[in-house]
């Protein structure tokens, strides 16, 4: 999602310079080249080390301290430098082209590195997210974000990655990602075509996991990974789902450019928009996440992205590229691929859409309100036991017109069309009390993209209101009280209030049934919805997607079988 006072879509917001996003002090931001300080430096330093060891060799005691002082002195030399390529946590480190035997630089002298061996077993990779195997060469492949990939090993002092980044921009290729090493260390890798070394300086006795996910949005392009390469005698180990028993929220957050992190990052509203200063882990999402102590979620955003075509120019609208795999754009004609929902079921849904929809269209209430109704059932047929939280356009506390106000009441609308009881509209703040200050520090630019604090600010606001709805339907997996989940049920203190279950609009009756009306029978802009979702249309179910006196959904076909 772009303002209109910055007006960068995916389509061309890649064409901007390169930017280093900051480092905060647990992080270390590294940028893969082709070339670098980092490996210049190593060469100084190796040659400085042989120098002074054939001095020590010719010229006895005398020459041995001379050799000393100046190898002590490189030391210093090449700490001093190391430190100020750092700039508090930022460190340059050369590529290794993936045609290399690679060896490891920093390796004691007199101790021989050991040689890499590459494991293609990504079997043993666990992968979060929108990822699919590539049939033809064994890869695994994403696109929608975060695109989590988990390595566990042992034996090996390092990580390399054999895999390939989005390619779109001669000075600043691939795309960033950030990786916590054992739990701990955070640390921005730029990734391009090569191998890259994600984790170093490993102990070599203990077992190690490695976490990644990709910073940047679906329409840079996709991510592929042919394998890891690790030292030799080091065992690459089956890494475990950390949600395998099911105890944590399964999270998705559906957006635009505020969900993907766009500019969140940058400096001041003058900055261009560039894939550097875009990062979904330092956006609301990863800080809901979090409170929710889940490490099972993703994002499916876009910048740009509404829920109606304005005037034809906006692309593929939401509608299209959710049930999509992968990003596709219009002149594919269609999506390539339809993502398989079975394969993982949300259990909390947020929908933060809207705000495009105001900045570069211009639809009636009544519009918006069928776009974003058709959206949720959409949604809803997908996921049929998900919380989907609706939330209202943040730009709303800062700009009152009467297209955005009809933009906000269609949405309401709609859900309250739904008559779900899982599908609940959240406000966001009035212009009389605003979540993020308008014209203030909380915006990068015109009170549209928030900075990583405005970010901060914006997450907890949300987790007051929608914690306790998460609590209320899994409780199982959102314990504790306030804004964040702690494991297990609710503390005895927490009583939530039962939703009211929805009168019915007649008494079950014996022997009805009610199933899905096949796709190909339903009219354009409608979509299926599956036999599960309709069986409690026979027993009187009063809310989507049974047809009521008041409201006719047109999904199920019900039957007297007496």
């Amino acid at each position: 999602m772009v303002s209109s006072n910055d007006p960068i879509d995916a389509d061309h917001h890649h064409h901007h310079q390169h930017h280093i996003p900051h480092a905060t002090a647990d992080e270390t931001v590294t940028l893969l080249g082709s070339s670098g300080s980092g490996s210049s430096s190593r060469s100084s330093s190796t040659a400085s080390s042989s120098s002074s060891r054939g001095s020590s060799r010719r010229y006895g005691v005398v020459g041995f301290m001379l050799a000393f002082v100046v190898l002590s002195s490189s030391a210093f030399v090449f700490l001093m430098y190391q430190q100020q390529q750092q700039g508090g946590g930022t460190t340059v480190i050369n590529s290794i082209p993936s045609s290399t035997v690679m060896v490891d630089t920093a390796t004691t002298v007199g101790v021989t590195a050991k040689p890499l061996v590459m494991n293609k077993n990504l079997n043993k990779i666990h992968f979060i997210g929108r990822w699919w195997k590539n049939e033809s060469d064994g890869s695994m492949e994403h696109s929608w974000g975060v695109g989590t990939f988990i390595v566990r090993m042992k034996g090996s002092t390092k990580l390399i990655m054999s895999m390939k980044s989005p390619d779109f921009q001669a000075d600043d290729p691939g795309a960033y990602y950030t990786c916590r090493v054992n739990g701990v260390d955070h640390q921005i890798h730029q990734i391009h075509n090569e191998d890259v070394e994600v984790a170093s300086d490993l102990a070599p006795n203990m077992e190690h996991i490695i976490r990644c996910g990709r910073n940047n949005e679906a329409s840079y392009g996709p991510t592929i990974i042919y394998g890891v390469k690790i030292e030799e005698n080091g065992e690459l180990l089956q890494a475990v789902d950390p949600n395998a028993h099911n105890t944590m929220l399964r999270f998705e957050a559906i957006g635009d450019s505020i969900a993907a992190g766009f500019k969140v990052t940058a400096k001041s509203a003058y900055e261009p928009a560039t894939i550097a200063n875009q990062d979904v882990f330092q956006s609301y999402v990863r800080s809901m996440a979090d409170a929710w102590k889940t490490e099972d979620w993703n994002v499916i955003a876009k910048s740009g992205i509404s829920i109606l075509d304005y005037d034809g120019k906006t692309g593929v609208v939401m509608s299209k590229e959710w049930v999509c795999r992968q990003f596709w754009d219009t002149w594919q004609g269609s999506c390539p691929t339809l993502w398989d929902f079975s394969t993982w079921q949300a259990d909390v849904v947020t929908i933060n859409l809207g705000t495009n929809d105001e900045v570069f269209g211009d639809p009636t209430q009544q519009q918006f309100r069928e776009g974003y109704l058709n959206f949720l059932h959409n949604v809803r047929t997908n996921y049929p036991n998900a919380l989907i939280a609706c939330i209202e356009p943040l730009l709303h506390s800062c700009k009152v017109t009467e297209k955005l106000d009809g933009i906000v009441n269609g949405m309401e609308q709609a859900v309250t069309d739904m008559q779900d009881p899982k599908v609940i509209y959240y406000k966001t703040g009035s212009h009389a009390n605003q979540w993020l200050g308008c014209d203030t520090s909380d915006y990068v630019d015109s009170n549209t993209h928030p900075t990583v604090e405005g970010h901060a600010k914006f997450a907890a606001r949300l987790l007051e209101e929608v914690t306790k709805d998460v609590r209320t339907f899994f409780p199982e997996k959102c314990g504790g009280s306030g804004s964040s989940c702690e494991t297990g049920p609710p503390s005895p203190t927490m009583t939530p209030s039962p939703t009211p279950a929805p009168a019915p609009i007649a008494s079950p009756t014996d022997g009805n049934s009610c199933v899905a009306i096949p796709q190909d029978q339903l009219p354009d802009g409608t979509f299926a919805t599956t036999d599960s979702q309709c069986a409690p249309c026979s027993t009187g179910q009063a809310y989507w997607p049974c047809d009521t006196p008041d409201k006719t959904w047109g999904l199920c076909r019900c039957s007297d079988n007496n």
